[in-house]
């Protein structure tokens, strides 16, 4: 038979490991952050359409239209991400070409289409990161040739 001692540390240590285990993923990475909005530029001039997207390193992602140089994520996923940005030159009618737009040639058509260039396309070869954290925020994106 086990004393009234033994079984209050084992049921004392079950509480403790089973209040561990609600703190830590109640507190983990997978938790949403807040807004996140800022504007988009390539050189300093504004791009006026295309996608943002943040991509967390568990691979959760957070993405908005760029309209007017300005983006908005409601939801961005917390921790480091990396940030792509895609652009496509918009047709006589529709909505943006979709992908990466590498093999397009640099054209402006009525929507203002600026081309950003390819490592900007994808996680593993945007140099973009930023730091999300609960709660609203603002970051500009910033991009160079």
């Amino acid at each position: 038979m086990v004393g009234p001692a033994l079984s209050f540390r084992r049921i004392a240590h079950a509480l403790l490991i089973a209040g561990f285990v609600v703190i830590v993923t109640g507190c983990s990475s997978n938790a949403e952050g807040g807004p996140i909005s800022g504007t988009v530029t390539l050189e300093g001039k504004p791009i006026s359409d295309g996608a943002v997207t943040f991509h967390s390193r568990d691979g959760r992602t957070g993405s908005s239209e760029i309209i007017g140089g300005q983006y908005t994520i409601r939801k961005a996923p917390t921790g480091v991400c990396r940030i792509t940005v895609l652009t496509a030159p918009r047709g006589d009618s529709g909505p943006p070409v979709e992908g990466p737009t590498s093999g397009l040639p640099e054209q402006k058509s009525k929507g203002g289409y600026v081309p950003v260039p390819p490592r900007y396309h994808t996680p593993a070869t945007s140099d973009l990161n930023y730091t999300v954290t609960p709660g609203p925020q603002t970051y500009d994106i910033n991009l160079t040739k």
